[in-house]
């Protein structure tokens, strides 16, 4: 902010990096007791090293680096430098490579290397960082340092001394200034329980700024902020237990088998399905309905964390009753103002947004079973009917965040997806082209507009694989996963028509 310093209201999501200490059990900086005090008071010095880690460059002004440790080492033996970053790529940086070499002599404290991957060994080994650049923003090696715990000596240009405070992490001052640049190399290497401070200090302010999933985290938030994400919710079977309250109506009148389709009049025996008919067609039944367990706690923790919900239900047509219930329900247990952030539709891929928590199969959400043109990706809520579907399947409302941030990016995690709470919790594994008898298959497949279309005339099984290949990955999301939010789903089209009649709800 400070640079730039932009007139509209700001804040500064700074770089981050990776975490090093879950990359070795014992930390530099672990110990901060009283006891650890006395010991280093104690302790005899052994070689303190400063350590300068970047390309060298005219820009690095790695020149100065070795001119002032000179000056600052004079005839001690018990001070070194490591200077990490020559590379023989550029004619300028082997001159300046040359300039270097020629100002170290052969002063055998002061060492030279290649630029290498891997820094970890040269940070583990340091007692503090040293930067004399001539022009940066906000050097990642800063952060890398202060990650490590070590103390950081820096030219204060651009917006380093946002990145650190001087006398707390470190110090700072002006390119050219010996004086203040010495001072800090003399306090830091003679001063022991002060360079233990401002090691604590460095790793405190790499853990609250620095740290490479923070960034992350504040990139999402900053997301959610400017674009939140449009999170699409169905009324029954996801938010609200329609099952339960017909299955009291029904009172085992007749043997019911909820396995055999999303349709309820289709899972009892034929000589009772008008009965059945006419208890979700009766007034009132969809006006008290209970909301499944955590629903609404959900609901309230989805818009907390800044996403923007809609309900998005399907009412059932052959009931004059249904639509103006289902909008008292939500106006009596959600409140007046969601009203307006609902929408009932019969063909819910025409709605725009980025996911669907939907336990209805993919086939039924739009008239006729062409599932052609969403732009949200499904989270199919568990139930028994929609088991032949391998969707990221959720079975319980708490565990929404488990599924909604994951899907927000590139790639959904394989492991979301699932025919059963079996297969979900590892008692059944399956073949990842497995595909249920009863599955039903489009014979095209279209990657909608969120992405270049794509349409290729193919076998069932040939489908099923691409759909498997396309959706399901077991790359881990890395940052830019998670950082990117997209709204492109895999849409399926096909030929095969419904067997029955898409009159129902949700």
């Amino acid at each position: 902010l400070q640079l730039y310093n932009p007139s509209a209201p700001s804040s500064v999501i700074f770089v981050g990096v990776p975490d090093p200490s879950p990359r070795y059990q014992q930390y530099r900086v672990a110990d901060f007791s009283p006891e650890c005090d006395e010991k280093i008071a104690t302790t005899p010095k052994k070689m303190f090293t400063f350590l300068c880690l970047g390309i060298i460059c005219p820009r690095k002004n790695q020149l100065w680096t070795v001119q002032l440790f000179k000056k600052f080492a004079g005839k001690r033996n018990d001070v070194r430098l490591q200077i990490v970053g020559a590379r023989f790529t550029r004619m300028y940086e082997m001159d300046y490579l040359e300039q270097v070499k020629a100002e170290i002599g052969a002063d055998p404290r002061i060492e030279v290397y290649d630029v290498t991957e891997n820094v970890d060994p040269y940070y583990q080994n340091a007692d503090c960082l040293i930067l004399t650049s001539l022009n940066e923003v906000t050097p990642m090696v800063i952060s890398e340092a202060m990650s490590w715990g070590l103390p950081v000596i820096s030219t204060n240009i651009a917006g380093i001394k946002e990145m650190f405070t001087n006398g707390v992490e470190g110090y700072h001052f002006a390119p050219g200034d010996d004086e203040h640049a010495l001072q800090g190399m003399q306090h830091l290497c003679d001063n022991p329980l002060l360079r233990k401070r401002m090691s604590i200090a460095a790793r405190a302010r790499f853990e609250g700024f620095f740290d490479l999933d923070l960034m992350v985290e504040s990139y999402r938030q900053l997301v959610l902020q400017v674009a939140p994400p449009v999170v699409l919710l169905d009324m029954d079977g996801a938010l609200i237990d329609w099952d339960a309250k017909f299955l009291k109506v029904w009172a085992e009148r007749a043997p019911l088998d909820r396995t055999k389709s999303y349709f309820m009049e289709n899972c009892v025996p034929e000589d009772f399905r008008k009965e059945a008919m006419d208890i979700f067609l009766s007034s009132g039944f969809f006006e008290d309905l209970d909301p499944m367990e955590g629903a609404l706690q959900a609901i309230h923790e989805m818009e907390e964390e800044g996403l923007k919900l809609y309900i998005c239900s399907a009412p059932v047509k052959a009931s004059k009753y249904c639509a103006q219930e289902k909008l008292n329900w939500i106006a009596s247990t959600l409140g007046e103002r969601w009203l307006d952030k609902t929408i009932l539709c019969q063909d819910k891929t025409m709605v725009a947004g980025d996911i669907l928590i939907d336990d209805k199969p993919y086939e039924f959400l739009s008239p006729g079973g062409k599932h052609t043109t969403a732009t949200w990706k499904q989270i199919i809520f568990d139930a028994p009917y929609n088991r032949q579907m391998r969707l990221p399947r959720m079975f319980q409302w708490k565990d929404w965040r488990n599924f909604v941030y994951p899907m927000l990016g590139k790639r959904i995690p394989s492991e979301l997806y699932s025919y059963s709470k079996d297969e979900a919790d590892g008692r059944v594994l399956l073949d990842p082209f497995r595909r249920p008898n009863n599955i039903s298959v489009p014979n095209q497949l279209r990657r909608n507009a969120s992405f270049s279309s794509i349409h290729s005339g193919m076998s069932a099984d040939d489908v099923q694989k691409q759909i498997d290949m396309l959706q399901h990955s077991d790359t881990p999301l890395n940052a830019e996963d998670l950082a990117t939010i997209v709204s492109g789903s895999l849409s399926l089209v096909g030929d095969n028509s419904s067997d029955e009649e898409s009159i129902y709800e949700d």
